[in-house]
């Protein structure tokens, strides 16, 4: 059942790019992000690249020492030859939860985009 929403985490979960032209951060190699600084990093050279239109909760499972969310992200082009088109793609994300209430291991994968619209 798919239901609709902000994680519960805000909207701050990285996606993946995979539209041409193809970056080396956007070449489908996971890269590794070992500090709150190379995440930020990231998410903020894809905020750049993107506008966030929604992101729907596909799927979702939480317990007390892991989480998993999939999500359905909808986006705009901001630049280049694809600025002010639409696409869609897939996250899903799975992150172990320390006693203390800590992320202590995290990893993700997004599908490559379809265009829309």
């Amino acid at each position: 059942m798919a239901c609709t929403g902000t994680p519960p985490w805000g909207q701050s979960a990285p996606w993946r790019r995979s539209t041409p032209p193809r970056t080396p951060s956007s070449s489908g190699i996971l890269p590794e992000r070992h500090t709150r600084d190379d995440l930020r990093a990231n998410l903020e050279t894809r905020y750049e690249e993107y506008s966030v239109r929604s992101i729907e909760v596909v799927n979702r499972h939480f317990d007390d020492w892991f989480f998993f969310p999939e999500l359905r992200w909808t986006v705009e082009a901001r630049q280049d030859a694809n600025a002010g088109q639409s696409f869609h793609d897939h996250t899903a994300e799975y992150a172990e939860v320390s006693a203390a209430g800590l992320v202590v291991a995290h990893i993700g994968h997004g599908t490559d985009q379809s265009k829309f619209g």
